[in-house]
């Protein structure tokens, strides 16, 4: 705010306010002066915002625009900030009168991108819940389920478990659906000789977690054994290059140009992504990213090949920024005598 001369923020992320307040909801706002922070809510949330925060909760009464509006005035506030991505254009006509608006979308999450000890303690155990949900994934497989089948068991453990529900809607592809790598779960039955990918993560306590596992199931195709082999060679490779203070670009490097070598063009995507209340966060790990990475930050390192009409391999792990290295926080084993299931 000092940096760009503004006498008040205005907050409306939801991930955002929780972040600063403590109170989950749906629509709040938040207005951050250089003096005070207030917590405006309607009547739905006013009383639960008061047991939750020790803020300065605010009722609001009528449309936003208008106590904005007068707000401002009273307070004198000349320029405000605000997150444009979660206000209308008619909104912003209207709260602006004689206020300089300037858009401030990021400043949280710039904040957000370094863990706390306690969302780092929330984050372990939501991917201690993710191992979990991976092992209750290989032994739920069997010839002829379908892959919507399979993703509706995963989510119905997670529920089971201590999670409140899933990171994102769970993917499960198999055989050549594989190969599509942000694949919504079908009715296509699971067959001998597939590659099955599944990529899911576990809501806890507000937090996400993010694994993907690749099983090979019996007879495994030496083509597919070989695209796994090499991307869990890549994957080894881009863990080995994450630490403080290294560009996010080179980590992807290493994974990328490893690929590279034997399937040209086929890993389509970023290496990775931060997380932590929403499932992709700053830092951006990918081939035109320009982030470091510092301690207490959490990213995923997921690599994948992809050829259509065949299938797929992505190998996704959670990792842990730390003062002298890393720490992975997913454990599913990985090794291709660990993923290949016979049935």
């Amino acid at each position: 705010m000092r940096d760009a001369d503004a006498e008040a923020f205005l907050i409306k992320k939801p991930e955002n306010i929780y972040y600063l307040s403590g109170l989950k909801t749906t629509e709040a706002s938040l207005l951050l002066t250089t003096r005070t922070l207030y917590l405006i809510v309607d009547s739905r949330y006013y009383l639960k915002a008061k047991k939750t925060t020790n803020l300065s909760v605010l009722l609001l009464e009528g449309k936003l625009e208008s106590f904005l509006k007068s707000f401002l005035k009273e307070k004198s506030i000349n320029k405000l900030a605000f997150e444009s991505n979660f206000l209308t254009f008619k909104q912003v006509k209207s709260i602006k009168g004689k206020t300089k608006l300037i858009e401030a979308d990021g400043w949280v999450e710039k904040i957000r991108q370094v863990k706390t000890d306690t969302e780092i303690n929330i984050i372990k155990h939501s991917a201690k819940l993710a191992d979990k949900a991976i092992s209750f994934d290989k032994h739920s497989v069997s010839l002829g389920m379908s892959e919507i089948q399979l993703a509706k068991k995963i989510e119905c453990f997670i529920r089971q478990k201590e999670g409140r529900g899933e990171s994102f809607e769970t993917i499960v592809a198999s055989g050549p659906n594989s190969a599509l790598p942000h694949y919504t779960s079908g009715k296509r039955s699971i067959k001998p000789g597939d590659a099955l990918l599944i990529d899911m993560g576990v809501k806890y306590k507000n937090y996400v977690s993010d694994i993907t596992r690749t099983f090979l199931l019996e007879p495994v195709k030496p083509t597919i054994k070989k695209m796994y082999l090499t991307c869990l060679r890549a994957q080894e490779n881009a863990l080995k290059k994450v630490q403080s203070a290294v560009n996010t670009k080179e980590v992807d490097k290493e994974a990328r140009d490893y690929i590279e070598k034997y399937y040209p063009s086929k890993f389509e995507h970023n290496l990775g992504h931060g997380l932590g209340l929403e499932i992709h966060e700053e830092p951006v790990v990918g081939p035109k990213s320009n982030s470091k990475l510092s301690k207490n930050m959490v990213i995923t390192v997921e690599p994948g090949i992809y050829i259509e009409g065949k299938g797929g391999v992505r190998i996704e792990d959670m990792v842990l920024i730390k003062d002298n290295g890393k720490r992975i926080l997913t454990k599913s084993p990985k090794n291709i005598e660990d993923i290949i299931i016979e049935l």
